[in-house]
Parts: C-alpha cells; sequence; structure tokens
C-alpha cells in the first residue's frame, strides 16, 4: 500500500487491522490483531511553485510526445501519443493537454497506466493517446508540452517538456 500526502503537517496513519487464524486448519482459532497508528510529518512544498504546478506532481518524471505519421492526406486521423515516464503516484497526476491550431480537432483521450514498485518506490508509466483529424491541408505545428514537477530528492521545482511536433496534411484523391 503506498500513501501519498496532499497536506503539510502531521498526518495520521490508523491502525492496520485483520482477523487471523492461529493454530491447525481445523484446530485453530481466530483472532483480530491490530498494529499501532503512526503519525507521518509531512514537509509543506517550498515556495515558488512553477505556473501550471499541480500538487500532485511530485516525483521524478520524463515527457514524450509522438505522432504516428508526420504527412498525411486531409480525411485521415492520426494519433498524438503523449508518453510519461518516472517514480511517483502516476495515478493522480494529470498530463498536460496538447494545443492544436483551430484547423486540427482533437478528440479526448485514451489513458492507459502502468504502475510498479521498485526497492520501495512507487514508479509508472502513463500513455495518453489523442486522436487527430485534420480539417484542412497545410503544416500545422503542435506546440510542446510542459509538465512542472517537484522533485522531492533535488527539493527542486523541475520541468519535464516535449519539443513541438510538425504535422503536413494534403489533398488526397478526391479533395480539393
Amino acid at each position: 500500500l503506498a500513501l501519498f500526502p496532499v497536506r503539510a503537517g502531521p498526518r495520521e496513519v490508523g491502525p492496520v487491522e485483520a482477523d487471523i487464524t492461529t493454530g491447525f486448519l481445523f484446530a485453530g482459532r481466530r483472532e483480530h490483531r491490530a498494529s499501532q497508528p503512526i503519525t507521518v510529518k509531512v514537509k509543506p512544498l517550498p515556495p515558488g511553485a512553477p505556473p501550471g504546478f499541480q500538487p500532485s506532481a511530485i516525483g521524478s518524471w520524463t515527457l514524450a510526445s509522438e505522432l504516428s505519421a508526420k504527412s498525411v492526406e486531409l480525411g485521415t486521423p492520426v494519433t498524438l501519443r503523449v508518453t510519461l515516464d518516472g517514480r511517483g503516484n502516476v495515478k493522480d497526476l494529470v498530463l498536460p493537454k496538447p494545443g492544436v491550431p483551430a484547423s486540427l480537432k482533437l478528440y479526448d483521450p485514451t489513458t492507459n497506466d502502468r504502475t510498479s514498485t521498485v526497492r520501495g518506490r512507487v514508479q509508472g508509466h502513463r500513455v495518453q493517446e489523442y486522436l487527430v483529424l485534420a480539417q484542412q491541408t497545410g503544416t500545422f505545428e503542435l506546440p510542446g508540452l510542459d509538465l512542472p514537477y517537484f522533485d522531492p530528492e533535488t527539493r527542486r521545482y523541475e520541468h519535464a517538456r516535449t519539443e513541438s511536433l510538425t504535422l503536413t496534411v494534403v489533398a488526397g484523391p478526391g479533395t480539393s
């Protein structure tokens, strides 16, 4: 079980309780066991958070983006894939929404998460895929993405960024 504090100050974690059977399979007896509650001192985040920082963006992250094709015919959709990797609470992290020119239609994403624990640290991988459909021909730039986060190891605010992407849309057969 991984706990991620959302407020600074002392936080109590209640007791863990379990009903167990002791002894042999049919001759055993049931007992109720409980641990002692513990208090965790949560440090506040330092001042100076960058614009767009979310309190859930604590950890160490890398961000990447790619298009399934760099050139398509008008009317052919393309997939924009945004990938986040790193240490921290990937389940509560909100990725930046891609900005697209008005000539491109961006549909709601599908999201896939994968988390694991390595050496007592929670790490994760999130992939969001957006369907992008051009409304006209031309060359369009999709601006890079920026995810500000706080790295508890360096005790500094950092940024995970992607480069801008270029999509060329050409006229296809039967389009004018």
